[in-house]
């Protein structure tokens, strides 16, 4: 199988913001009671770092249970972009009346695993040593410059690393497949019968896996593929039992794909500079239409129209190419201002219009 070396690498040079600075404050994402029912005009005008709030206590009873191994144990603990997409699984297998132990053995299969087998740190390792290899011969590309001096900078950062290793386990590392490789992934849960080795009888028992697919066979022949399901049936794409399945997509969306505009969010935050100027002429009711362009594709897709004539934000827009700026799902921006200019935007950490 496969190592993943060449998808840390996508994932070091394309959201490095992500991966090296950005953390919210758990006293941001928390309330006394859960907050899940806001409309998009309440969330549009919301000024929080995450308007849609965890219930404190639920998430103080996680730690305890050790659910949430990347939270410190001081109330200023803070949280990433993928440990967040983590507490929604948790959430979600919650609301569906999963059990304690359910979320533990969830825990096991795909955070403690990859801790435990160092997924991160191997594939680093084997990173830094081809990055080294690869400015030997051409020491002057810039790309791998900046790519090796964040590997060594995780690799050296006692606490970034531990963070790290944790972030890349093998629930994140899916949902990082899907963004990069295009990999269609569905978390599932099925009902399978064990044997209990103690008692010799078999037991009925919640199993998690990862349906992968992908048409390139080679990307489904990587180490998160060690687990092959036998209840999918990969040629009709179709289940051969009962089974609840997760998209991937799904946590993309609620982590990125809100309408909220405010310089406060989280998931603004995060975005390069001139992404964020677009965001605060959207604020000033200043921008009609945003234009993503594809690499692929230079004319770029139909326009998100922005505001109306009556200066009515338009939140469906807003959230799918907040959804596009948070995976880096395009190649260049271009809005059209209520003046008739332009206004040209970059997902590129490191472009010179994002220094």
């Amino acid at each position: 199988m496969e190592p993943l070396t060449e998808l840390f690498r996508s994932t070091i040079e394309t959201f490095p913001s992500i991966l090296l600075e950005n953390r919210v404050k758990l006293a941001d994402i928390t309330s006394e009671k859960e907050v899940l029912g806001l409309s998009d005009d309440e969330i549009l005008e919301s000024e929080d770092v995450f308007p849609r709030r965890y219930e404190l206590e639920t998430l103080r009873y996680w730690r305890k249970m050790g659910l949430l191994p990347f939270f410190d144990q001081s109330k200023h603990a803070y949280i990433s972009i993928s440990q967040m997409m983590w507490l929604r699984f948790l959430s979600e297998l919650k609301n569906l009346g999963a059990s304690i132990a359910m979320l533990k053995e969830a825990n096991y299969y795909f955070i403690e695993r990859g801790y435990r087998d160092e997924v991160a740190k191997q594939n680093l390792i084997e990173l830094k040593k081809n990055l080294i290899g690869e400015l030997e011969k051409d020491p002057n590309n810039p790309t791998n410059i900046q790519t090796l001096k964040n590997v060594e900078h995780i690799l050296n950062d006692r606490l970034l690393k531990y963070s790290i290793q944790i972030d890349f386990n093998y629930f994140n590392l899916n949902i990082i497949d899907h963004v990069i490789n295009g990999t269609d992934v569905q978390f599932a849960v099925t009902s399978e019968r064990i044997l209990n080795k103690e008692s010799n009888e078999v037991e009925k028992k919640q199993a998690f896996s990862v349906i992968r697919c992908h048409k390139d066979k080679k990307k489904t022949d990587t180490v998160l593929d060690s687990d092959k399901v036998d209840f999918y049936d990969f040629e009709n794409k179709a289940l051969k039992k009962p089974c609840i399945v997760f998209p991937a997509m799904f946590f993309i969306e609620d982590v990125f794909g809100d309408c909220s505009i405010s310089e406060k969010a989280f998931n603004i935050i995060i975005l390069t500079k001139t992404e964020k100027n677009l965001f605060a002429e959207i604020r000033n009711r200043n921008v009609k239409e945003v234009r993503l362009l594809p690499e692929t594709d230079k004319t770029g897709k139909t326009p998100y129209s922005i505001i109306d004539e009556k200066g009515k934000l338009n939140t469906e827009s807003i959230k799918k190419i907040k959804v596009l700026m948070g995976t880096k799902g395009y190649e260049k921006g271009i809005a059209t201002l209520k003046n008739g200019t332009k206004l040209e935007f970059s997902p590129k950490a490191y472009a010179e219009e994002n220094s």
